[in-house]
């Protein structure tokens, strides 16, 4: 059910095809698209024939740019010259069964993703896919009427156990990695007139165009011969074909052009068939009994996987800097339920010895986003389940079944006085039912040494809620078990150096908050006392774990309603609604305080703002105290001069889609911004701090490969709006949920986050919810890290080290102390980092990232920056 589940939809993605199915094999499958392959990916420049004839080079993020040619803009294609992305190109040897692929990307197909539109998310540049699929052979002579048929893009080679099989659309002769297929024919592109095909939805009116597109090996037969006794590989090699200039620069069909590059490498069909499978095992389904496998981190775990049954679980291998933090994977699976999951851990030796302890287990949750229907996992516990059982999800009227598939993250944080070097250790995975699993733990030490979260460059704009964990696990606001519960929080988002702390003075703000923190007590006459209860423990907890806290936000202005989407709206403000404690009942009631025009706005402010003022000056947090919540909708005048009587030294946050400089003459210190902004090779160190607000980009059901890259990405960001500096902004992530998870009913039924929650704070388009609500998960005993906020925690770590050599590289007086050749090899290190953060974006970018080499560009980072803080003489 699962495969064929999975299949249908492949099929229906991937039409229209190029095959009759009568022309194909028939028999028993014993690879198929559908199932797992090792997958390597490799992307660089594109590949272009210009209509002169010329084969020439273009940049593969973005292949046409604009230029004036006689006094007209004209579009050209963007030349450069060629390039070859990491991962290199795979050894010789990569065919054979002997050649260890544990380090590729294993994925179902279909590869090449031409998808149901094409969007301009879809990168060119696809230089090369190689796929291993692995199949038993009991007898090699009892083998009979074994055939395979491919459906492909661009050009094929097919290997039988590092034996050439076929090939076709490729030249004879020796192959390198980057040899071009044979090209399509111009009719492929165009209309018969000349204008360029650019969406699917002309597949119908043109289909003889679209067929020209997929090409096919049918039926060809496996000879015995080339088959062996164990384990056999059948090695996949597709070449991309050079596209045709038309492709980019032709006249369109229709505007429109949103959907114009096709892919010319792809494979989109596999099946590998024997009419008599006497002496095969096929490798299509689950396997019985428990299975223990490795899985990739930029890859998330679906109850639908499991283990490849022609290979040995092999070590994790993890490459961490020290006073750092790395993460590795394995699954234990199985077709039925089990129990008594138990994993044990040893020290790590090397050069020295890394106690057992530093080593942390923790469990897959089920709770990640629905992956072509199958759940997926996403929390990750320190408890071990009591019982695996079966996943299942509800689908159109009937349920679906799976296995039952647990996740098992080791993670191990390296001492800051550990010895560098290759350290090796174990863990040992036992299940009722099956023999006890070894599996090796392979750390490389690294020399560099990151810093404490605390001291983090990048900024990270987290948002805690309270309130959403009282209604999460149903406890009373404010009771110790809540404060309990809140510090967990705390403590999760201090690791990846949480740089944002939100006070609520009013009430129903976008944060979801019914009352105020700040509780006002009524003297009579318009004269309020305050109580500063809770938020002076709030703020202990906070300091206790993120230390001296950036930006501290006084929520204490929201507007008057909820606007959609970006508007030059007229200045307008809400009422200002407050929560009014009786100290001998402790009962709250709602309440307004004065108009913002009037006389006594101001007055009503100034205590609370003192109070606050002396409070934040205590913990080191003077600088901190910053107004808001502006956004698209901004104060008026007269509210922005009520807090400036009360307030005059403290700054405004503002999130928004553009960005402010100022309020009415007050400034604006931290902007969450939407818009014209995008990740800088070298920013980091300017004064302005301005975040991208993640709408879209990140979310639950965004690729882990994005998770993986984001943070760094967005270290520094550049901006089309005026610069104080030549660089840009000082960089980073704004406002992003830690734990608002869904705990109100929203609509249909589902469940929803509280913020946004009220009519008037939904923000619209600025909604939390569009970008990640939470980054942690609800556990058993309190929040717990999820799979995404793993890769991004460990995204940060490379971003600090990324900083250093942003420094060397860009820096004058750095430069000059660390010399010429080394500040030369900083900048071609961030060159090539930037292209990562654009290739794995986009729908083969997840394909794509998890087959390029991570650990190698870590170490590569990693032992750059030690470099430079060798010659700065700032390792400690």
């Amino acid at each position: 059910m699962i495969r064929s589940l999975v299949a249908g939809l492949s099929l229906f993605a991937f039409l229209p095809l190029a095959y009759a199915a009568d022309e194909r094999a028939k028999g028993t499958t014993v690879l198929s698209t559908s199932g797992f392959w090792r997958t390597h990916f490799v992307r660089g420049s594109d590949l272009v024939r210009e209509d002169g004839g010329a084969l020439v080079h273009v940049n593969e993020i973005t292949p046409i740019r604009r230029t004036k040619i006689k006094g007209k803009h004209k579009k050209v294609l963007n030349k450069v010259e060629r390039v070859i992305s990491v991962p290199k190109l795979p050894p010789a040897e990569w065919t054979k069964p002997e050649f260890n692929d544990g380090d590729w990307g294993r994925f179902r197909g279909p590869f090449g993703f031409p998808g149901r539109r094409y969007s301009m998310r879809l990168r060119a540049g696809a230089v090369l896919l190689c796929l291993r699929g692995k199949f038993e052979v009991t007898d090699p002579a009892r083998v009979a009427g074994l055939k395979l048929s491919l459906d492909y893009r661009g050009g094929v080679v097919v290997y039988v156990n590092g034996v050439e099989l076929t090939r076709a659309h490729l030249p004879e002769g020796k192959l390198t990695g980057d040899t071009a297929a044979d090209e399509y024919p111009m009719s492929a592109y165009v209309t018969p007139n000349g204008k360029r095909l650019t969406r699917l939805r002309h597949s119908k009116k043109f289909a003889s165009h679209f067929k020209q597109r997929n090409r096919a090996l049918t039926a060809i037969e496996v000879p015995a011969s080339m088959l062996r006794k164990g384990v056999n590989v059948l090695a996949i090699e597709i070449h991309r074909a050079p596209a045709a200039q038309a492709m980019y620069l032709g006249n369109l069909l229709d505007k429109p052009p949103r959907y114009v590059w096709w892919p010319r490498l792809a494979a989109t069909k596999i099946d590998l068939v024997a009419t008599r499978p006497n002496g095969l095992v096929a490798n299509v389904a689950r396997p019985d009994g428990i299975q223990v496998w490795n899985h990739v981190l930029p890859r998330r775990v679906s109850a639908a996987d499991y283990g490849d049954p022609n290979e040995t679980v092999q070590p994790i291998r993890l490459s961490v800097p020290r006073n750092g933090v790395g993460s590795g994977q394995v699954v234990i699976s199985s077709a039925k339920p089990f129990k008594g999951l138990r994993v044990k851990t040893s020290e790590l030796a090397g050069p020295g010895r890394i106690a057992a302890d530093a080593i942390q287990i923790r469990y897959g949750m089920l709770g990640g986003p629905l992956h072509e229907g199958v759940p997926t996992f996403d929390g990750l516990e320190v408890f071990p389940p009591s019982e695996v059982p079966l996943a299942t999800h509800k689908t159109r009227g009937r349920t679906v079944t799976f296995g039952a598939v647990q996740p098992i993250w080791v993670t191990v944080r390296v001492p800051k006085d550990a010895r560098p070097g290759d350290y090796t250790g174990k863990v040992v995975i036992t299940a009722e039912g099956g023999k006890p699993v070894e599996v090796p733990i392979e750390l490389r030490v690294l020399e560099y040494v990151v810093c404490d979260p605390k001291d983090f460059a990048l900024f990270m704009g987290i948002i805690q809620s309270p309130h959403s964990v009282a209604m999460q696990y149903k406890v009373p606001f404010w009771s110790e078990r809540h404060w309990k519960l809140i510090e967990k929080s705390f403590e999760l988002i201090a690791q990846v150096g949480g740089d944002t702390l939100y006070i609520p003075l009013v009430r129903r703000t976008h944060l979801g908050n019914e009352h105020s923190m700040l509780r006002w007590i009524d003297k009579g006459n318009g004269k309020y006392a305050h109580d500063f209860g809770l938020v002076e423990k709030y703020l202990d907890i906070a300091v206790k774990h993120m230390g001296k806290i950036p930006v501290v936000v006084l929520y204490c202005w929201e507007p008057p309603y909820s606007v959609g989407h970006f508007g030059n709206y007229e200045p307008k403000d809400r009422e200002i609604l407050i929560s009014v404690l009786d100290p001998a009942t402790g009962k709250l009631t709602k309440a307004k305080g004065p108009a913002w025009e009037s006389a006594e706005c101001a007055e009503f402010w100034k205590p609370v703002m003192s109070g606050l003022r002396e409070r934040l000056g205590k913990r080191g947090l003077a600088g901190s105290m910053m107004l808001g919540l502006a956004g698209d909708y901004k104060p008026t005048k007269a509210a922005v001069g009520a807090f400036k009587a009360a307030a005059p030294e403290a700054k405004w946050a503002s999130h928004q889609h553009s960005f402010t400089h100022s309020l009415h003459g007050q400034p604006v210190g931290y902007v969450a911004s939407v818009w014209g902004l995008w990740p800088s090779k070298y920013a980091w160190r300017n004064p302005i701090r301005v975040t991208r607000f993640p709408r879209n980009d990140i979310g639950k059901s965004t690729s882990l490969a994005f998770y993986s890259i984001y943070a760094e990405g967005w270290l520094g960001a550049r901006g089309r709006y005026k610069k104080p500096t030549p660089g840009g902004y000082r960089g980073g992530i704004g406002r992003i949920g830690g734990d608002f998870w869904p705990v109100i009913k929203g609509r249909r039924g589902r469940s929803a986050s509280i913020a946004g929650r009220y009519p008037e704070t939904g923000w619209g388009q600025l909604k939390l919810n569009y970008a990640t609500p939470y980054l942690l998960c609800p556990g058993r005993d309190g929040a717990i890290a999820s799979v995404r906020f793993e890769l991004m925690r460990q995204n940060v770590q490379e971003a600090e080290a990324r900083a250093i050599i942003e420094d060397a590289a860009v820096l004058a007086k750095i430069k000059a102390r660390v010399g010429k050749d080394l500040a030369a090899r900083c900048m071609t290190l961030l060159k090539e980092r930037t292209r990562t953060y654009s290739r794995a974006y986009g729908n083969d970018g997840p394909m794509w990232y998890a087959s390029c080499g991570r650990r190698s560009r870590c170490e590569e980072l990693y032992a750059l920056a030690a470099e430079v803080a060798a010659k700065l003489g700032t390792h400690k």
